[in-house]
């Protein structure tokens, strides 16, 4: 499923990304095993369509795009 970055998500507020995410990017809701690695905060993510690595972004910031 996409989803689209609603506002930015920047490396000072999630210190386990690689990069800042923007406003308006399209991510991937990953759908594999996380082991646990995600808090109830947030919901894991990649760049492509169900390829690791994933990482964790905040619920509060992606909305779907419903497909």
């Amino acid at each position: 499923m996409k989803f689209i970055l609603i506002r930015d998500v920047p490396q000072s507020e999630c210190k386990w990304l690689k990069r800042d995410y923007l406003k308006g990017e399209v991510l991937y809701l990953y759908e594999g095993a996380t082991y646990n690695c995600i808090t109830t905060r947030g919901l894991p993510f990649s760049e492509e369509f169900d390829v690791t690595p994933f990482f964790e972004l905040p619920r509060n910031a992606v909305a779907s795009l419903g497909e």
